[in-house]
């Protein structure tokens, strides 16, 4: 079973599905989340509704929860978000926040490429292109009035207001009658009411704007045909480079509360199809992904502040799975992104958190040719290996100095095979898209094998070695990214802004062999785990 949650500013709804079937929905006020306070305040309107739809349903397990929320514009808003809600269920469960207006995109009944466009309290454009990519534009609300919101059209017809006030060109009515809706007597004031107020507070005039512009009122009329054409412009930016064909779909309490000016806004559109569409479906469709079995093209991602915080988040990851599993079957990595990781495993390793004396330790790649003390296993060794009370129960490694690599590399597939393949798998982004040492053209039927290395990654690979002579390896030994794939769960490492464009271009990008880590990062099973460096590029698209 799935929880789906379309939690707006101005409502929330909340919604207990089998599968993609709606099972039972309730309704209550909505909280704009931008903090903690207004995170937990949300997540206790969401328990109550929560509560009464469980009970009101055959009760089972809930598998996956997805909540889509107004004002969750960065990751601090969406994990204080998240553990509000996982504080809901007694049960470990998975638990994916994404901003509000993503839900109508998963959730329309049109195929891709599609702009949906969420007019509520505030407004969002959500774009899905053909290769399910995911981009955003507007939505920020919570700090300044959005295009084609409730909000703009109220301060879109004040500041009309305002100039006809500049001039002596007011209706007289017009004027008492803005002064009556905002309980004051002097014009002026209203707009020192707006200035101290919430955006909801000012969204919940619109009903009067267009109430106005229904009696034939030309400021109010102009004032809603402006903000119609501003909403326009966040279908515009997006649409840039979309090709044709691309489908309009519109929802949030605006939307729905004034068809005439939604018409509108599909109108000036130019849209070639219109899509209809329920945003609590789409929070169904990403729990489905997140839920056991699930699989989607959206990936979760988790940014940290610092390496260390990544380090620490991935070492957590990590302690759960040994926790959870008799044998764990662990791959490892080497590179400069994982030292702090090495560090934090060796201080989980000291105070008792973590035991890999059950587990077996399995090498992600290696060079070819190389002595053993310029080898990556020798980092592996330096790194953890010697760090260990006691030993792994197993340990899979390539021999750096073997003369037949392709023997050696049915060696390691052969005891992979024999221990049941990987269970969680550490791995980073290389520059050029590789994951292990899958270098672009590496497709998803590549298994452990010999590979020949571009020039950039056989200079990073010995740069880690301060006295490295003579020529650079040409050939390496790698899991190929079919092994990969299988494992129970895998964490993509990234930090710096030299890695951002990649990370980027592997989250939002299709999935090709000539991007390997594009195959890796949209799994299901899937956590990159990023600083906020190597997540710069990503600011203004879909998290998940």
């Amino acid at each position: 079973m799935r929880v789906g949650i379309d939690a707006g500013a101005s409502k929330i709804r909340v919604g207990v599905f089998h599968k993609e079937s709606l099972l039972g929905e309730r309704t209550t006020k909505g909280v704009l989340v931008h903090d903690r306070v207004s995170a937990e305040l949300a997540a206790t309107r969401i328990r109550k509704a929560t509560d009464e739809l469980l009970a009101s349903v055959v009760p089972v397990r809930v598998s996956a929860v997805c909540a889509g929320a107004a004002g969750v514009d960065s990751d601090a808003s969406a994990n204080v978000f998240q553990d509000a809600l996982r504080q809901l269920f007694p049960h470990p469960i998975e638990v994916v926040v994404v901003n509000d207006g993503l839900l109508l995109a998963v959730g329309a009944e049109e195929a891709p490429p599609l702009i949906a466009l969420s007019l509520g309290t505030g407004s969002v454009a959500w774009s899905v292109g053909r290769d399910e990519t995911y981009r955003r534009a507007g939505g920020l609300g919570w700090l300044i009035s959005d295009e084609g919101s409730a909000c703009d059209v109220v301060l879109q017809f004040l500041t009309a207001l305002a100039k006809t006030i500049d001039v002596d060109s007011a209706d007289p009515r017009t004027l008492q009658m803005t002064c009556a809706q905002f309980g004051v007597t002097d014009a002026m004031d209203v707009f020192s009411e707006v200035l101290s107020a919430s955006s909801a507070d000012i969204a919940s005039h619109a009903p009067f704007v267009f109430e106005l512009a229904a009696r034939g009122d030309h400021t109010a009329a102009a004032a809603i045909d402006s903000s119609a054409r501003r909403a326009v412009e966040l279908y515009e930016r997006l649409a840039q480079g979309m090709g044709s064909g691309v489908a309009i779909a519109l929802s949030g309490g605006l939307a729905r509360a004034q068809p005439q000016f939604a018409e509108r806004v599909v109108a000036l559109s130019g849209a070639s199809r219109q899509s209809s569409g329920d945003p609590l479906l789409g929070a169904a469709r990403i729990a489905g992904r997140a839920s056991p079995g699930g699989a989607g093209p959206l990936a979760r991602v988790l940014t940290m502040p610092d390496p260390g915080a990544v380090a620490r988040a991935v070492v957590d990851r990590l302690v759960a799975y040994c926790d959870r599993t008799p044998h764990p079957r662990i791959v490892l990595p080497t590179g400069d992104t994982m030292r702090p990781v090495y560090s934090a495993m060796r201080a989980a390793v000291r105070s008792g958190r973590l035991s890999l004396s059950a587990a077996t330790l399995i090498q992600l790649d290696e060079m070819v040719g190389v002595k053993q003390e310029l080898s990556f296993l020798h980092i592996l060794q330096r790194e953890i290996l010697d760090h260990l009370e006691s030993p792994p129960a197993g340990l899979i490694t390539f021999d750096s100095t073997t003369t037949s690599p392709k023997d050696e590399t049915s060696r390691v597939a052969s005891l992979i095979s024999e221990i049941g393949g990987c269970g969680i798998a550490l791995v980073g982004i290389g520059a050029n898209g590789h994951i292990g040492y899958n270098e672009p053209g590496s497709d998803t039927h590549t298994s452990v094998r010999v590979v020949e290395l571009e020039e950039s990654t056989s200079q990073t690979a010995t740069s880690y070695f301060s006295d490295f002579v003579g020529e650079k390896p040409r050939l390496g030994m790698t899991l190929g990214i079919k092994d990969i794939a299988a494992s129970e769960e895998i964490l993509v490492i990234a930090t710096g802004f030299s890695k951002s464009t990649v990370v980027a271009k592997s989250l939002l990008g299709p999935k090709s062999p000539a991007l390997p880590a594009s195959q890796i990062c949209r799994l299901k099973q899937t956590i990159t785990v990023l600083d906020t460096y190597a997540a710069s590029t990503l600011r203004g698209n879909s998290r998940l």
